[in-house]
């Protein structure tokens, strides 16, 4: 073999292992991102992380019985009355009537048996407990 086909040889060697070097540079993954992508797509963490959340919003559940409540009924019928007083009335008939009403009651418990701050309390550890509960299985996944 002469200089220059060693020399071609060598060239296309060396230019098939930087294209295979760049290939796999290019679909290769750093530690950081592989953790990155399994914590984000292992769907035992996502169950664990949907059960802190839950947990997080019962601790805003149990801190709305400090709030006042609000409620507001209506209705509206027909309602047929037969008393003796509108009997007497209307010449011993039944009457009809268009019922209709509106009530709004407001109301703030003041005090509960102190039911209000050790729910809050409960439904905090409950939260704290699935918080560690996800780092646990975060980093056995990862």
């Amino acid at each position: 073999m002469s200089i220059k086909a060693n020399h071609r040889k060598r060239l296309l060697a060396t230019a098939i292992s930087c294209s295979l070097l760049v290939s796999s540079a290019v679909d290769a993954m750093t530690l950081e991102q592989a953790v990155s992508q399994t914590l984000v797509t292992e769907p035992e963490i996502q169950q664990a992380f949907q059960r802190y959340r839950e947990s997080e919003e019962q601790i805003n559940i149990a801190k709305s019985d400090y709030l006042p409540s609000v409620d507001l009924a209506g209705g509206y019928g027909r309602e047929v009355t037969d008393s003796p007083a509108s009997r007497a009335s209307n010449n011993n008939e039944r009457v009809s009537l268009n019922r209709r009403e509106v009530g709004i009651s407001i109301r703030q418990i003041l005090f509960n048996g102190f039911f209000t701050i050790n729910d809050v309390e409960r439904a905090s550890r409950i939260a704290k407990s699935q918080h560690w509960d996800l780092i646990n299985i975060a980093e056995d996944k990862a």
